[in-house]
């Protein structure tokens, strides 16, 4: 008999343990719900245990797992596992009040909310309802419910996800006032950051159509495309743009992933010009850009399982590591815009590999990481990152820009002497006898140098080069800036003079001759005495450029046959 009343003691101990275990929450100071709930944190307010089996009902759970939730239990990783949180609300007041239990992650699956006492309710709601069927207008979960006068409500929350994503268990209390007055700045923060994103990308897709640049447009796919995927993942895309389909929520944000993946790679190849500084890069950039593009409409086809798209999110972070390298190698090899897309990438980089450092359980981290907002900081990065990228793109419109203008410097510029070349020259006389002007206001010089074969003979070609270039200096320094002076061949210069009158062009030229023959040039140790000759000829309203010319040569042959040394004007 004895026996039998310890075994009946011992199971009336267990009873009452086990009523201890599931009545633990209710010795934590239950939470007033009263008109002042404005978000409160159930850190410090709630218990909750892990359930890797996914239980249904509260009677299935070990009464005994239950531990207080702290800061860092928010951050649960990657997992299928379920989780339950429990706590206690009670209302001091002489009126009913409203309470909204939330989650900050709008990705979660399922999130039911459970009344025990003292009359038993439940609701649930998840990225998996369409917004309309909502019983709350928000992209964040939420469920909201009242509890009566002086009431104590004991409330448990479970927390799904279908097929394993970021867990958090970020809950918040909110008076429905409070929460949708949160809920509008959180819409307006996000939407205008999407709307950031989506103005770089017109910007930016306008100047790739005008300027024929495919790397501008592909950024900009890139920049709308990565904008599309941040407002997808606040889940704002079931309130705005799809409110009947779970699709963008889930499978959609994938695609979005997986083209942002894709589009990111393209414009690297392009932007840091790796297909000649680095060609094996190159090719495994466009490997990794056509991977995701297969990834991209798998997703969208729904062929691939839904795991795959959280190896995708992981597989964003690690591109920004990879494109990072890609411009460091870039930059290195002599690429100077390549410097802000390493700024871009790092930055988004080292953002995501901190957030992997706080969210994915990675023992021995800082625990302040755990205490910020791990979102909105990689977010804020992501931003800073397309930032970079449009600042890169104008360094490169800009190097683009000289490299033409010296192209074209080049293209009309005579190598030896710096002046215009004859192809230039030619062309702006054509453009000049096209433009009205007053009778002998326009004048063509053509200038030979005198005896300058024997220059050459006598002192070697090297010297004569060294003559053609001191004669293009007093040229330049004896000319004004509107005039036009160019090395035509050889020994022969032109010279065009603009708003000028006849006795203003014989005293300006006649001032270069003897400029040129007072300044002989030393080459060597050798001075080298010379002269030169030069005809001149107003512009007689000819529409033909050659006819104007032939008439300076003219005056050019008459000056050399009258001694050389000397200007004479086209018809006395």
């Amino acid at each position: 008999m004895r026996g039998h009343g310890a075994l009946a003691v011992f199971r009336f101990l267990l009873v009452v343990l086990a009523l201890l275990a599931y009545s633990h929450v209710y010795a934590l100071e239950p939470v007033a719900v009263d008109a002042n709930l404005d978000g409160l944190s159930l850190v410090g307010h709630a218990e909750f245990q892990r359930d890797p089996h996914n239980y249904d009902s509260l009677q299935q759970l070990d009464p005994f797992a239950w531990k207080p939730l702290t800061q860092a239990d928010l951050y649960q990783g990657i997992t299928r596992d379920g989780f339950w949180l429990r706590l206690t609300l009670h209302n001091p007041g002489a009126d009913a009040q409203p309470w909204v239990l939330v989650d900050d992650t709008a990705w979660i699956d399922s999130m039911t909310v459970f009344v025990t006492a003292p009359i038993p309710w439940q609701q649930e709601v998840g990225d998996r309802l369409p917004f309309s069927s909502r019983a709350l207008p928000s992209p964040l979960p939420a469920i909201m419910h009242s509890i009566a006068p002086g009431e104590t409500q004991q409330v448990f929350v479970r927390l799904r996800s279908v097929s394993g994503d970021d867990m958090r268990l970020t809950l918040r209390l909110y008076q429905p006032a409070a929460f949708m007055a949160a809920l509008q700045t959180y819409t307006a923060i996000y939407t205008t950051h999407l709307g950031v994103y989506i103005t770089l990308g017109a910007i930016w897709l306008l100047f790739g159509i005008v300027l024929r640049q495919p790397t501008f447009i592909t950024y900009a796919a890139f920049v709308t495309c990565t904008g599309f995927a941040w407002f997808n993942l606040r889940g704002l895309p079931a309130q705005h743009l799809a409110p009947d389909t779970s699709f963008w929520t889930n499978e959609g944000l994938g695609l979005l992933v997986s083209g942002a993946l894709c589009l990111s790679f393209l414009f690297t190849r392009k932007a840091l010009r790796l297909n000649s500084v680095a060609p094996i890069l190159d090719r495994v950039a466009l490997g990794f850009a056509l991977a995701n593009d297969v990834v991209a409409i798998l997703c969208a086809l729904r062929a691939l399982p839904l795991d795959t798209l959280f190896l995708m999110y992981r597989f964003f972070n690690a591109t920004a590591i990879i494109n990072a390298y890609f411009a460091f190698v870039s930059w290195r090899r002599g690429t100077p815009h390549a410097i802000w897309l390493l700024i871009g990438w790092a930055t988004f980089g080292l953002s995501a590999l901190s957030v992997t450092w706080a969210w994915y359980g990675i023992k021995g981290g800082p625990p302040e990481i755990n205490m910020i907002a791990p979102m909105t900081m990689t977010q804020s990065a992501a931003l800073i990152e397309v930032l970079c990228f449009a600042i890169s793109l104008a360094l490169w419109i800009r190097t683009q820009q000289q490299e033409r203008l010296a192209a074209e410097h080049s293209a009309n510029t005579d190598g030896l002497t710096g002046l215009n070349n004859r192809k230039c020259v030619e062309r702006r006389l054509d453009e000049l006898i096209k433009q009205p002007s007053t009778p002998d206001t326009l004048w063509l010089g053509i200038v030979d140098i005198d005896f300058f074969k024997t220059v050459n003979d006598t002192y070697g070609h090297a010297a004569g080069d060294a003559v053609l270039r001191s004669f293009a200096k007093i040229l330049r320094a004896n000319s004004r800036q509107t005039d036009i002076v160019g090395r035509f061949g050889g020994e022969e210069f032109v010279l065009v003079l603009e708003r000028i009158d006849r006795e203003g062009a014989e005293r300006m030229t006649n001032h270069l001759r003897e400029a040129f023959e007072a300044t002989p040039t030393e080459f060597e140790g050798q001075i080298i005495p010379h002269t030169l000759s030069l005809g001149l000829a107003a512009h007689a309203g000819e529409t033909d450029s050659q006819r104007w010319f032939n008439r300076a040569d003219a005056a050019l042959y008459e000056a050399k046959h009258c001694g050389r040394n000397r200007v004479c004007i086209a018809g006395g």
